[in-house]
Formats: structure tokens, sequence, C-alpha cells
């Protein structure tokens, strides 16, 4: 794992029964991520499909409530009253999943 987080800042966790999800930021992008860790901090899964996305997009701001907290600096902690419908999130979900294979 050496050398694979240089670049990512942890930027919030939540505990959840199962563990943490935890969002992670490269500093003057506007790239994150969220991995899913178990109790001790292990990783476990990717908490975003396993890909990297930016923070106005409705994935991340979907997710920052289950952390309690603005995520992206936008100050609104959810998706904004501008933000695209769920349907926008989920194909917004496919085309990057789809990108990965």
């Amino acid at each position: 794992m050496a050398g694979q987080l240089d670049f990512w800042s942890f930027i919030g966790a939540e505990r959840t029964a199962s563990g943490y999800p935890v969002a992670l930021h490269i500093p003057g992008t506007d790239q994150y991520t969220v991995w899913n860790t178990d109790g001790r901090g292990n990783f476990v899964s990717n908490g975003n499909g396993g890909v990297v996305v930016s923070g106005t997009g409705v994935i991340l701001e979907s997710l920052e409530t289950s952390f309690h907290q603005d995520l992206n600096g936008d100050h609104v902690t959810g998706p904004s009253p501008s933000s695209p419908s769920a349907a926008a999130f989920f194909a917004e979900l496919a085309k990057h999943s789809l990108a990965l294979r």
C-alpha cells in the first residue's frame, strides 16, 4: 500500500455497524472517492463504485448525507436544490462503472 495514498487526503469518516465509510479528496482538484472499511479501518470495498468522482456530481453530493457533513465545500450537505434527480445519479454511476470495464 506504500505510495498509493500520496495524493489523497482523508476528509471524512462515519461510524456504521460494520465499519466506516471514508471520504478522500486530492487537494487542489475536483477528485473524490469513498472507501468502506471494517471496524479496524481495513479497506473492504469502494463506496462509490470504485471510481473517482467530481465534487459537484450527484454521486458525492448524495453520499454527503450519510457522512453528515459537506464534503465538497459547497456549504450544502447533500444534493443542492439544483442537483440532478435520482435517475441522473444512477445514470452517472452507470457511466463511471462502464468506463472501468
